[in-house]
């Protein structure tokens, strides 16, 4: 059997360049430039050019950059954060290169860290993730083996992204746009470029210590905070990370004593005793001390108040002795 040769179209600007196209190629229904200039917050200056019927997203032409709707419909703006400038700049990518999944986790990590005073950076991101290849020279971001996903809530089904796309002339946007990649990559990414924090492995516990619904995606239709880099707090950050690093611990161990306290109705009181009561009880006087800035969610405040509950009990049962 004859293998199928690829479809070779060629573009008016582009006359002598073959490209081949894709098996289930998706073109762009974008139909207003000035709309999507004003969605992206782009400069006045900006010129947004509509693909034409048959180009793909990859068929971008020379100094031109791809960009998707899909990172301005979640709340980015125009240079994006610190973050995301940084990975397609490092990594030498199109911003249209990045897959929905990613952007989701940017969105996350900045609104988890936007007021720290020590910036999530790339080397931060990458110490738990990897890049993962996908068609057509797409990149999604996996965790590493070992490594605890930072989000949650990622797996959202946002059909019709691919065909929201369009050509933004890079010399057009001045200055600002210098780090932003022309074309379509298709060399290996080399991961080792985002370098190596000796504090990420603590920034990653930190973040890990915020509720899950501080690190949970969602579409809220807002537009981000501040997106040109972290703010400085009032708060000592040495103060703050051990406040933080001090919750991940406690936090574990409600988890390890969550069984006891939920079957304590049937415990025998020397069952509860060896439960370490005594960590509990400074858990407990531990936990409003914490700053202001500190959130439970409704599950751990729960779990408060049966602890605080079943603590009650057990004072009664020592009195009675």
């Amino acid at each position: 059997m004859a293998k199928t040769r690829p479809t070779v179209v060629k573009d008016k600007e582009d006359v002598g360049v073959s490209r081949a196209k894709s098996l289930n190629p998706i073109y762009s229904t974008v139909e207003d430039p000035a709309a999507f200039i004003t969605l992206a917050g782009l400069p006045p200056s900006a010129e947004v050019r509509i693909p034409g019927q048959e180009d793909e997203a990859k068929d971008c032409p020379e100094g031109y950059v791809v960009m998707y709707e899909y990172p301005f419909i979640l709340g980015f703006l125009f240079p994006f954060t610190p973050l995301a400038r940084s990975f397609v700049e490092v990594f030498h990518l199109s911003p249209g290169q990045l897959m929905p999944q990613i952007w989701r986790i940017f969105t996350v990590v900045h609104r988890v860290t936007s007021g720290w005073r020590t910036p999530f950076d790339l080397a931060d991101l990458m110490h738990v993730y990897d890049l993962s290849l996908k068609e057509c020279c797409r990149y999604t971001l996996v965790t590493k083996k070992k490594k605890k996903n930072l989000c949650v809530g990622l797996a959202v089904n946002d059909r019709g992204w691919q065909s929201r796309f369009v050509y933004v002339n890079k010399a057009s946007l001045g200055e600002v746009g210098n780090f932003l990649v022309e074309g379509w990559t298709t060399e290996v990414v080399d991961t080792s470029l985002a370098g190596l924090n000796s504090d990420s492995h603590d920034k990653c516990l930190r973040f890990l210590g915020c509720s899950v619904v501080e690190r949970s995606f969602s579409r809220d239709g807002g537009r981000l905070g501040s997106q040109e880099g972290s703010q400085a707090g009032d708060v000592d950050e040495e103060e703050t990370e051990d406040e933080t690093i001090c919750l991940v611990r406690h936090r574990r161990k409600l988890d390890l004593r969550e069984e006891v306290v939920a079957n304590s109705s049937s415990a025998s009181e020397e069952e509860f005793e060896m439960a370490d009561t005594s960590g509990i009880f400074g858990l407990v006087s531990y936990l409003p001390g914490l700053s202001a800035g500190c959130v439970f969610d409704g599950f751990s405040l729960c779990l408060l108040k049966r602890i605080r509950c079943r603590l009650s009990q057990c004072r009664g049962c020592h009195r009675a002795r």
